[in-house]
């Protein structure tokens, strides 16, 4: 399935400046640039009111977003260790300096490796056990945006100790910016899979801030849940021992898309596993995981059929957002892609219409999702959930999008026509009487597989000139009288 948003997402996920200042403050505070050598002969002053003072003012300068030049020439000033030194302080400048950090290790890689390279790391995990809350929450953003910078310095973060403290930080009574920023650095640990111990001590405080009723704690939790669901490892299974599937299947009634979708995200992962368990390779599994996936199946079962696909046909009939229907159709996806009796309880909560449906009228991302639904749908060819589909109008919506400049689209609607023909080939006995070659035709399906069989693409090349040697070879076809040999 399509990464929906991840790039963006990423962006917004892996750092976060901190503003706060109006345009008439920013604007006196690029005016305080102007005497910026006066700055930081202040920081380097033995006066801690003068050191306070010039502190305030880079944090200011630091908080200016429509401004970052500015934040450059911070950096070249020099002043990033000394705002390091402050972090020890016990006095004022040690918050203001672990705001200006905070935005520093907001920007390019080299400038949190700058204070990387200062021993600014080591500083914001022991400030995480300040009594002061403004400053643990510096402390917890900037880790956040260190950690967020890549694989290598989320490692260096989650060494120095920084997961124990901050899952105590969002497992006691914690303010509300609290546990959004922590939530949000949480989800930049747990997403690069730190290899230094393991992330299943975070779990509990994944399973609590679930129970949040605010958008944006849900949003990153959501993420960081789904981000760890897409494989299945010992993780996996420490997180689904804290029993956090109906909760999931719970926020699929939320308002917000941006909780809405890595929710489905994260049920759909979970359901995609649980559907393709006794439908795939089973001796390539690891053995703990099946055994573990044979207790957990029959509630990932009730969850899925009672909680989550209502709530699917709820997002594909009403005006949700493109967005989304997409990511809904994803999960169908998956659900489809597993075993009969999954299949047929996505035919039982009527959602194969909406799918059809989306794949004849949606824009494109959705038509996408949607006929790789169908196509999965048809994968393992049963008879009667075939004909189903073919009822429901699959034909021609799969052969409309056969010339989709999307090679991934024309494989799964190939996939699809192939399995729904080789069907008809089983009823008919004959292929001159097959009824589904007969539709696909009708539909445009001959024309547009012809033509697929000079693509690009070689998979798509081959998989079409086999369609039409096995089934329309010196077939021509009459209106009136049917196929005729």
């Amino acid at each position: 399935m399509a990464e929906i948003g991840r790039n963006p997402r990423e962006k917004s996920l892996r750092k976060r400046r901190r503003e706060g200042l109006t345009d008439e403050t920013a604007s006196a505070a690029e005016n305080k640039f102007e005497n910026v050598a006066a700055l930081i002969a202040g920081v380097f002053s033995d006066d801690n009111n003068v050191q306070l003072e010039a502190t305030i003012q880079f944090r200011k300068l630091l908080s200016i977003e429509r401004c970052q030049p500015i934040e450059e020439e911070v950096v070249q000033s020099g002043v990033v260790p000394r705002f390091v030194e402050f972090l020890s302080m016990e006095d004022l400048p040690r918050l203001q300096a672990a705001w200006s950090l905070t935005n520093i290790a907001s920007g390019t890689s080299e400038h949190t490796k700058l204070l990387i390279d200062h021993g600014a790391v080591p500083q914001f995990v022991k400030l995480l056990a300040s009594p002061s809350d403004d400053v643990r929450e510096q402390a917890v953003w900037a880790l956040g945006n260190v950690a967020g910078d890549s694989r290598e310095y989320c490692d260096l973060v989650v060494a120095e100790g920084a997961v124990a403290p901050l899952v105590s930080l969002l497992t006691e009574v914690a303010s509300l910016s609290m546990l959004r920023i922590g939530a949000w650095t949480l989800t930049n640990f747990l997403r690069e899979r730190s290899i230094y111990g393991p992330a299943g001590g975070a779990f509990p405080a994944l399973k609590k801030l679930l129970d949040s009723e605010d958008e944006e704690v849900l949003k990153d939790v959501c993420w960081a849940v789904s981000d760890f669901t897409k494989f299945m490892n010992d993780e996996f299974l420490q997180l689904m021992e804290e029993d956090i599937c109906p909760k999931l299947a719970e926020l699929l009634n939320h308002d917000s898309p941006s909780v809405l979708i890595p929710a489905l995200r994260a049920v759909g992962n979970l359901a995609g596993y649980h559907s393709n368990y006794g439908g795939v390779d089973e001796p390539t599994q690891v053995a703990f995981i099946l055994e573990y996936l044979l207790v957990l199946r029959e509630n990932c079962e009730q969850i899925i059929k009672d909680q989550a696909l209502p709530c699917v046909v709820n997002m594909l009939s009403n005006n949700h957002e493109n967005s989304v229907k997409e990511e809904a159709c994803g999960m169908v996806s998956k659900i489809t892609a597993g075993r009969r009796d999954r299949i047929q309880m996505v035919i039982e909560a009527n959602i194969f219409g909406h799918v059809i449906g989306l794949l004849q009228n949606a824009e494109f991302p959705n038509k996408k999702e949607a006929a790789l639904a169908i196509s999965n749908a048809t994968h393992f060819r049963y008879e009667d959930q075939i004909r189903f589909l073919v009822n429901e109008g699959c034909i021609k919506a799969l052969c409309d999008l056969l010339m989709s400049p999307d090679p991934e689209v024309v494989k799964a609607c190939l996939q699809g026509i192939e399995n729904i023909v080789e069907i008809g080939v089983a009823q008919s006995n004959s292929r001159d009487t097959n009824l589904y070659a007969r539709m696909i035709y009708e539909a445009g399906g001959l024309d547009k597989i012809n033509i697929l069989r000079s693509h690009d693409d070689t998979w798509i090349q081959s998989r079409a000139e086999d369609l039409f040697q096995e089934h329309w070879l010196d077939v021509n076809w009459d209106p009136s009288n049917g196929f005729i040999t």
